[in-house]
C-alpha cells in the first residue's frame, strides 16, 4: 500500500504540473489575446487621429495656396497708367462778397434764463441734492427731470437761472433764494 500510495502522489503531482501549465498557456492566449485588441484598437485610434490631422493639414495648406496665388496676381496686376495730359489748374478764386451791414445786438430777454441742462448725470452718478436744505426726495427728482444733477451745476446759478428754475418747478416759489441754494451748493461742492 505504500508503494501505491507514492505512485498516486506523484501522479498527482504530475497532473498538478500539468494543469498548471495548460492554465498558464490558456492565460497566456487570453491575456496576450487581450492585449493584442486593445492594441490593435489604440493602434486604429491612433491611424484615425493621424489620418483626421492629415486633412486639417491639406486643408490648411489649401488655403495657404490659395492666399499665395491671390496676393502674386495683386502684386502682377499692373500700376494705374499716369496720364499725359498736364493737371488742369484750379479756377480762379471768387471774388470776396461784400459785407453785409452790421447787425444790431439782439437785446437779450429781460426774463428767466435756463440754466446750463445735462442729459443725465455725470459718470452716471449724481449728486444728492437731498443735502440742500429744502430739497426733498421728489423735489431732488423733480430738479433731476430738469437736468439738473450736481452741486457744481447749482453753485453757478444766476439770479435768472434760480427764476427760471423756481418758474419751471412750480410749488416752490422763492425757496431758491430763501434758502440759499446757490450758495448751500457752493459749500457742498467744496465739502463744507
Amino acid at each position: 500500500m505504500g508503494k501505491e500510495l507514492g505512485f498516486l502522489i506523484n501522479e498527482m503531482w504530475i497532473l498538478l504540473a500539468a494543469a498548471g501549465f495548460i492554465g498558464l498557456f490558456a492565460g497566456w492566449i487570453i491575456w496576450g489575446g487581450r492585449q493584442k485588441a486593445v492594441a490593435s484598437a489604440a493602434l486604429e485610434a491612433s491611424r484615425d487621429e493621424v489620418e483626421r490631422l492629415s486633412m486639417q493639414v491639406a486643408t490648411k495648406q489649401l488655403e495657404i495656396n490659395q492666399l499665395t496665388e491671390a496676393a502674386e496676381a495683386e502684386k502682377a496686376k499692373p500700376a494705374p497708367a499716369k496720364s499725359a495730359a498736364p493737371k488742369a489748374k484750379p479756377a480762379a478764386k471768387a471774388a470776396p462778397k461784400a459785407k453785409a451791414a452790421p447787425k444790431r445786438a439782439a437785446k437779450k430777454p429781460s426774463g428767466p434764463a435756463k440754466p446750463i441742462v445735462l442729459k443725465k448725470a455725470r459718470r452716471g452718478k449724481a449728486d444728492d441734492l437731498t443735502k440742500i436744505k429744502g430739497v426733498g426726495p421728489k423735489l431732488e427728482a423733480a430738479i433731476n427731470d430738469l437736468g439738473i444733477y450736481h452741486y457744481d451745476q447749482v453753485a453757478k446759478w444766476s439770479a435768472k437761472e434760480a427764476a427760471w428754475v423756481d418758474e419751471n418747478l412750480g410749488g416752490i416759489k422763492g425757496r431758491i433764494q430763501r434758502d440759499k441754494w446757490v450758495s448751500q451748493a457752493k459749500g457742498l461742492m467744496n465739502g463744507a
